[in-house]
């Protein structure tokens, strides 16, 4: 037992182990680390509480990911209205197998919830979080770089009125205070953002 971990790409989260929280503690299953907190995964069946676990005991299923009862149902909603033609069985057989995969990818850290966006029948891809860097790599300058974060947060915020003391504030506390998660859909070429502030 012990020893290291291998880094899979899982489809739900293809740039782990970036971006992903992993502590050097050992995994309750196989003893070898890096780990997922027990914070971040629900208590199996039989233990009092959630144990560490790295990525290969949670993709083999000894640990899942907790998925909220409001992201499945989005889920289903979303193949009920892309496959109307199929059997019930079909449909829920769809959900079922996307929930346990998603179940078996590592939580984003700080995504509360671990609330996973869904897009047309599947879940979306997580490709990381939006930082100064990667807005100004993009953009090439900080006023464009405020411009688009203003676009985002207006998106995801419609009924927030900004100013561009707003702005300024919001760019400020990226990374830190706002958090901007990014997913993509697979199957469009659309990206979703998940927007949380402190």
């Amino acid at each position: 037992m012990g020893g290291e971990v291998t880094m899979y790409a899982f489809e739900y989260f293809p740039t782990f182990p970036e971006g992903a929280q992993l502590h050097a503690e050992a995994c309750e299953h196989c003893g070898r680390s890096p780990t997922i907190p027990a914070v971040r995964l629900e208590r199996t069946p039989g233990e009092d509480n959630a144990t560490a676990t790295c990525a290969d005991c949670l993709r083999a299923g000894r640990a899942r990911a907790p998925i909220p009862q409001w992201v499945k149902r989005a889920l289903a909603r979303a193949v009920d209205v892309a496959h109307p033609d199929w059997s019930h069985k079909q449909r829920t057989d769809l959900v079922a197998s996307r929930i346990d995969k998603l179940a078996h990818t590592p939580p984003v850290p700080w995504l509360q919830n671990n609330e996973w966006p869904v897009c047309h029948d599947d879940f979306a891809r997580y490709m990381g979080e939006l930082t100064h860097e990667r807005l100004l790599q993009e953009h090439g300058s900080a006023e464009r770089a405020k411009g688009v974060l203003r676009a985002i947060i207006e998106e995801v915020r419609p009924e927030w009125v900004l100013t561009m003391e707003d702005i300024e504030t919001a760019w400020e506390q990226l990374g830190n205070f706002v958090a901007v998660f990014l997913f993509h859909c697979s199957d469009h070429a659309k990206t979703i953002y998940v927007l949380q502030t402190a």
